[in-house]
């Protein structure tokens, strides 16, 4: 998964941005546009992905923007027992070891 900026010639400001996603094996593609790229308005547009699409989530691969690494995503993958892959860092799959003090520390978000 991934986002899609719309901002023409420039990226200042605040502007829409797709989050685009691929189920792999059967090329099923879903995309959700939302202002900003928020990790809340990310998070929010996944949960509408989800529910919409016609088969059940094993994981997640995403970019490595901070939209997709962080805390609230890390600890709902954890919930729903979906493995969370990683399309450019060295290691495959999240794990507290591997991530920033502060996101294994931090609280839930209140709503999800």
């Amino acid at each position: 998964m991934d986002l899609v900026v719309h901002c023409g010639s420039s990226s200042f400001g605040e502007y829409i941005n797709t989050l685009s996603t691929t189920e792999v094996f059967s090329g099923w593609w879903e995309a959700k546009a939302i202002m900003g790229k928020s990790q809340q308005s990310t998070f929010q547009a996944l949960k509408k992905t989800r529910e919409r699409t016609p088969f059940d989530w094993k994981g997640l691969d995403s970019d490595n923007g901070s939209e997709f690494v962080n805390d609230i995503l890390y600890k709902y993958c954890h919930r729903e027992k979906l493995e969370f892959t990683k399309s450019r860092w060295g290691f495959t799959v999240w794990h507290p070891s591997q991530l920033p003090r502060q996101m294994v520390e931090c609280n839930e978000p209140e709503q999800d």
